[in-house]
């Protein structure tokens, strides 16, 4: 299983309240089905 590590230099993706990770999900799924 390959993993991925991903470095949220300004927080963006902590501190949208889940948005940023919302839009990897479905950046992700839309690359990778």
């Amino acid at each position: 299983m390959a993993k991925l590590f991903l470095f949220d230099v300004d927080k963006t993706l902590v501190d949208s309240r889940g948005a940023g990770g919302r839009a990897m999900n479905l950046a992700f799924a839309q690359l990778f089905g």
